[in-house]
């Protein structure tokens, strides 16, 4: 199909598929001379590239030439002038469902954003209040909170929550002096970070890091052995190598497997050296609380004069596998309380292979069942210790930090300190707010306690009036419902006009209510009547002409004269129609087909 001027279906002609500048139609949109021609609209495009904020001699009146130019005459300029700026400049044009939409979740977010931050810095607050009863540390407080941001700016993955009850942890394991509080709170810190990159949970890590703290110190992990006092460097050394155990054991390995171990083996944890420890790593993965027990009634059974052995099996180690040195001690004191493991390996192992008797020998039952799993387990217990012991944890976390789980972990840790910011901020007026609320609804329950019989009359007179509005509103009612309708209306409209005479007095100075209400009425009354009136003969109307029913309406013949190739339609039906009946006739009769068989000289008819 060919549309004029504009070219065939097919692209052939006139075409609206610009190449550069979009669709530019072969018409111009009036007779005005200013009106935007193919060629002017296709030059304005390419000097202004198709954005015009204003009304101007090239686009007309459009404000903007783009695809969503609109008539300002037709709606408000301003906001479609706008609109058709944005799209002009790429912004898409949005639902007003949608904006709706965005505009609650934005208000719900906000909403969310301070309830979180609230939340965030009470509990922070709380955890520094609950610890004014102590005099020495209200009055180090500003230090333990100091501690507590160190700890921030040292651990990107730790929120103010955490770290306020990690300086809580690191004073009371203290004991409440504050020159190991710092280095405490950084070790706490150090096993927060390492847990919580190691895939747990922020919760899970502080709590697994405070069991691990405690069962660092309950093993008396943080003092020289020699001095007895506090060392950050032995105390570090400790942790790095506990941590190592973590990490190369990550399977079963949890803060709390040490605080359980370290309680179970009470005095024995604390003779053991870092290397015991390593080689306890099989037993404290697997049962802390039990390997706590069997170490220390191995130290109680074996060290020292051996008080708790009976003379029988003493003899059996002393006179048959010459265990014993000239003071009537097990050889290898030293080893035997600072790594039971090593020293099992190393002197009892080796006899119970030719000596199986060996462990009836021994007269503790857990004491004999760790000598046995010592030896069985030989291989493993190395294998485990050697990992452990050439895992390097502060390496291992700095490689953890760069992945994109620390990255993830790291970004909602900073949304959580952007919480708190905006709770601490808003703080002091939301505190104010409550107590300002609390004051209120305090005073209520006061004056109620203090004057029950007023608030008793009150509620009275309330129920009262409600009562006598009840009354009126249903004499109305039936005083209505009296009143035929064309004349209630009337009324209706009387009073409606009346009420906004009455305001509109109020309202416009020298008028008054009065004057308002009485001219009101009378507008009223007269818009009231003249639209019953109309509706009276709109229904009278409407009711006579179903009462006499349909008209009828004059019948009589039409003529029309039908063409079918410019012939009229009854004679090529008669063509037709004979032509079908000579076809019938061939086909049917016993005469020659003079019309199938041509005719030719000396050639009788039919032959």
């Amino acid at each position: 199909m060919v549309l004029p001027d504009q070219g065939d279906s097919m692209g052939h002609g006139a075409s609206f598929r610009g190449a550069e500048t979009g669709p530019a139609p072969n018409f111009t949109l009036s007779g005005d001379p200013e009106s935007v021609t193919p060629e002017r609209h296709r030059s304005a495009r390419e000097t202004t590239m198709g954005v015009n904020y204003g009304s101007s001699d090239v686009y007309g009146p459009f404000p903007y030439a783009g695809p969503h130019a609109v008539n300002p005459g037709a709606v408000g300029e301003g906001v479609m002038a706008d609109r058709g700026a944005m799209s002009g400049i790429g912004m898409p044009h949005v639902h007003p469902m949608m904006v709706g939409m965005g505009a609650y979740a934005g208000v719900h977010g906000v909403g969310e954003t301070l309830g979180e931050g609230f939340r965030q810095t009470g509990q922070y607050d709380q955890t520094f209040l609950g610890m004014q009863g102590d005099p020495q540390a209200a009055a180090n407080m500003s230090a333990i909170q100091a501690s507590a941001q160190q700890a921030m700016r040292e651990n990107r993955y730790l929120t103010p929550v955490d770290a306020a009850r990690m300086a809580q942890e690191a004073y009371e394991v203290s004991g409440g002096h504050m020159e190991e509080q710092t280095p405490v709170t950084s070790l706490i810190n150090r096993v927060d970070r390492t847990f919580q990159l190691l895939g747990k949970s922020p919760e899970e890590a502080m709590r697994e890091s405070i069991a691990f703290i405690r069962g660092q110190d309950i093993s008396n992990r943080f003092y020289d052995p020699y001095t007895g006092q506090f060392s950050m460097e032995r105390a570090s050394e400790s942790t790095n190598s506990a941590l190592g155990m973590v990490i190369a054991n990550r399977q079963f390995m949890r803060g709390q497997n040490f605080q359980s171990f370290a309680r179970s083996a009470g005095l024995a944890a604390q003779n053991m050296s870092d290397e015991g420890m390593l080689n306890l790593a099989h037993f404290i993965d697997v049962n802390p609380a039990r390997a706590g027990m069997q170490v220390r009634s191995f130290e109680n059974l074996f060290a020292g004069d051996h008080t708790r052995m009976t003379d029988k099996d003493f003899a059996y180690f002393s006179d048959r596998l010459h265990l014993t040195d000239r003071d009537g001690r097990f050889i290898g004191q030293q080893q035997l309380t600072s790594d039971p493991i090593g020293w099992i390996n190393h002197y009892l192992s080796p006899l119970i292979a030719t000596h199986p008797e060996l462990l009836g020998h021994i007269q503790r039952m857990n004491v004999s069942d760790l000598a046995g799993e010592a030896t069985g387990a030989e291989g493993n217990i190395v294998r485990q210790a050697a990992a452990a012991r050439r895992t390097d944890a502060m390496r291992s976390v700095d490689a953890l930090s760069d992945g994109q789980s620390a990255q993830s972990l790291a970004m909602h840790t900073a949304w959580e300190r952007l919480e708190f910011t905006i709770g601490r901020a808003a703080q002091g007026p939301f505190i104010s707010s409550l107590q300002s609320l609390t004051n209120a609804f305090n005073g209520i329950s006061d004056f109620v306690a203090k004057h029950p019989d007023d608030v008793r009359q009150f509620a009275n007179d309330v129920s009262a009036l409600i009562n006598v509005i009840g009354s009126i509103a249903g004499g109305i009612g039936k005083i209505m419902g009296m009143i035929p309708g064309p004349l209630r209306r009337i009324l209706e409209s009387a009073a409606a006009y009346s009420a906004a005479g009455a305001v509109s007095g109020s309202v416009v100075p020298f008028w008054g209510n009065a004057a308002g209400a009485l001219g009101g009425a009378g507008a009223g009354l007269v818009l009231g009547t003249w639209q019953e009136a109309v509706h009276q003969a709109d229904r009278i109307d409407y009711m006579h002409y179903r009462a006499l029913g349909p008209q009828p309406t004059t019948q009589g013949d039409t003529h029309v004269s039908v063409y079918l190739d410019s012939d009229p339609i009854a004679a090529r039906v008669q063509v037709r129609q004979e032509r079908r009946d000579q076809q019938d006739m061939r086909a049917s009769g016993t005469s020659p087909d003079v019309i199938q068989h041509p005719q030719l000289p000396g050639r009788a008819i039919g032959r």
